[in-house]
């Protein structure tokens, strides 16, 4: 099966709910809804910045998870002949470079006061590394299961992850692998996104023949691609011959201004 992605907005846009405790804030105390731009400020952007600007969500928050919950609840009654629900942006925000982990220097997420006190509350007191990353990537495993509880049975719950699970565990605390594993997703797309081919080669295969098996789709950055046509064909053939459950193209929009490259999913 392959899909097609719509473009999404790459930001948590300011709801009249959405309250500043509620946003993530970085290491040094600063809150993203004070990032100019949605990026990280300077001086520090002469050196990292942030991987996907916005505005997040902590999901360490109390009224965070309820208030996703809440939305789930009025989609599921407002559509409930859809087949599912797909989640994108489940993780932490993370910079470029990026770190693996709190224990090393760097720009990271999640250091907001409410979430700091209830690690704190949680341990005896307050200390970057592995517990406290532990922590985040309870909260976001802890999303992931409550969404579920909200969907009707028969919705299959889905995510766009990030293609290299290591770094995905390590740097955005989405440890997608265990939603896999326990059942909170039925499957996940990981976004390989790349022009390189070969590394798509190696990618693909590693991922279809390792860390997701057969509940794990492969998500191909036909974006990236769509001036070239034959490019795109020839990674659509390198994803079906790898035999994955399913295909997702990313995205819809991009290949719409792209006819050349829209009309050729259609050939055989």
């Amino acid at each position: 099966m392959v899909r097609i992605e719509s473009r999404r907005r790459r930001a948590v846009s300011r709801h009249p709910r959405c309250t500043p405790r509620l946003a993530q804030v970085d290491r040094q105390g600063r809150s993203l809804l004070d990032y100019p731009e949605g990026n990280v400020p300077p001086p520090d952007r002469q050196w990292v910045e942030l991987e996907t600007p916005g505005y997040w969500l902590d999901p360490a928050v109390p009224g965070v998870v309820e208030f996703l919950e809440a939305t789930v609840d009025d989609l599921a009654r407002a559509a409930p002949d859809l087949d599912g629900l797909h989640l994108d942006y489940i993780r932490y925000p993370y910079t470029l470079p990026m770190i693996p982990g709190s224990r090393f220097r760097g720009l990271d997420f999640g250091y907001g006061e409410i979430a700091k006190a209830r690690f704190s509350a949680e341990h005896g007191g307050f200390e970057v590394g592995d517990q406290w990353d532990d922590f985040r990537r309870a909260r976001v495993g802890d999303l992931v299961a409550g969404l579920r509880a909200h969907m009707p049975k028969r919705w299959k719950l889905s995510a766009a992850v990030l293609a290299y699970a290591d770094r995905a565990y390590l740097t955005s605390m989405q440890d997608w692998r265990a939603w896999l594993e326990d059942g909170r997703l039925d499957f996940a797309v990981a976004m390989a996104y790349t022009r390189d081919e070969r590394l798509l080669r190696y990618e693909s295969r590693a991922l279809h023949f390792g860390v997701g098996g057969d509940k794990l789709w492969l998500g191909l950055g036909a974006w990236l691609v769509a001036d070239d046509p034959a490019q795109l064909a020839k990674q659509i053939e390198l994803a079906r011959s790898l035999q994955p459950p399913g295909i997702a193209l990313f995205s819809y929009d991009a290949l719409v201004a792209k006819p050349a490259a829209l009309e050729s999913l259609s050939r055989p």
